[in-house]
């Protein structure tokens, strides 16, 4: 069984208990007065699925990093994450978060944020040969370094909705990347699948 498979098996298996019966999530979380056998069986059942899940995001994280790795083997060039502050020299206006290819000019600069003035930036995010942005145009963040590594992006198959993390992220990208991400993971076998995968 590869991550992608044992991923929608329990996820699957997870919303099927939930549409059984609503309650669950409730009692799984918060606990409460216990129901019949079947129904504690059924809240049991969740919160195993839900902890292993939790495991799974963890063990198999994939990173703003290693996202640029999977778009690289697949487009078969080199891309690694940069920030872009648009700057006029007194103000802040925004930034960008984008891939970018070695025929940028900043591929070569150490610095993970890069001050750049509007007229370049505009030249940046329109240009997507060179650059493949990652982040909402219209994101506010706070630090957008610090959002952004810390993005697990295997939570777009792990997760019931997107996750808010995931709305600072830029939909055409989000679009163009999952089927690597799936690609990716369906690559990935599971060494051995926990016996209690089996248990119902």
């Amino acid at each position: 069984m590869n991550v992608y498979e044992l991923i929608t098996n329990l996820v699957k298996e997870k919303y099927d208990l939930l549409r059984q019966d609503h309650r669950i999530e409730n009692y799984a979380h918060f606990g409460g007065v216990r129901g019949e056998a079947e129904f504690d069986k059924k809240v049991a059942r969740y919160k195993q699925i839900d902890k292993l899940i939790k495991s799974i995001e963890k063990d198999y994280a994939i990173g703003i990093k290693e996202m640029g790795e999977i778009i690289s083997k697949n487009k078969g060039e080199t891309y690694i994450p940069k920030i872009f502050h648009q700057y006029d020299g007194r103000c802040y206006f925004g930034f960008a978060g984008c891939y970018i290819s070695k025929n940028s000019r900043y591929y070569s600069n150490p610095n993970y944020e890069i001050d750049v003035s509007p007229t370049e930036f505009a030249n940046i995010v329109c240009d997507n040969k060179k650059y493949i942005q990652f982040s909402d145009p219209g994101a506010k963040l706070k630090s957008p370094k610090e959002f952004y590594d810390s993005s697990n992006f295997i939570e777009l198959y792990t997760a019931r909705y997107f996750t808010l993390a995931i709305y600072n992220f830029c939909g055409a990208f989000i679009h163009e990347m999952k089927p690597m991400l799936r690609k990716e993971l369906e690559s990935i076998e599971v060494a051995s699948v926990d016996e209690t995968l089996s248990l119902v």
